[in-house]
């Protein structure tokens, strides 16, 4: 083995475990949330709140699978990362008229998309800039797409 593919077997096997410890830290603070939500929300908001949760582990687990196996490049993990999103704005329009006592308008553009920001932060640990930049379009195109969804659906403002 020369020098050149030394060099890129090490960044390989960083790129995997620096998306390992992310994605099992995140695994640990889902199990935290889902005992909070738990001990905190009542039926039948909880139920939903807690299955979006699991959902959002099982496709965190499911992407340490893939990374162990087939590496931080893995084409799967960018479908992953766009579902992701997909949940988490999901999450967000459906949770709103639960959580705030305002029209779902008005709460889809509030203090929601910092969330955002921990999936792209956590895409970062894999030292791959596709996935980070993959990470940030998912999220502007879920973002997007939702609000669209809550204007056409809705009578007023999306911010």
């Amino acid at each position: 083995m020369n020098a050149i593919d030394s060099v890129q077997a090490a960044f390989a096997d960083e790129q995997r475990k620096g998306l390992t410890v992310a994605l099992q830290g995140r695994l640990v603070i889902l199990i935290v949330i889902a005992i909070w939500i738990g001990a905190t929300r009542f039926p039948p908001t909880v139920y939903m709140i807690l299955g979006l949760i699991a959902l959002f582990a099982l496709l965190g687990m499911a992407q340490l699978w893939l990374v162990k196996r087939r590496g931080v490049e893995a084409w799967p993990i960018y479908l992953l990362v766009l579902a992701e999103t997909s949940i988490l704005v999901t999450a967000m329009i459906l949770s709103a008229p639960a959580t705030r006592d305002m029209p779902i308008p008005i709460s889809y553009g509030f203090d929601h998309f910092p969330y955002f920001f921990l999936l792209i932060a956590s895409a970062a640990f894999s030292y791959s800039p596709r996935l980070v930049l993959w990470s940030g379009l998912s999220v502007a195109l879920t973002w997007g797409i939702g609000g669209f969804i809550v204007r056409a659906s809705h009578d007023g403002l999306v911010t």
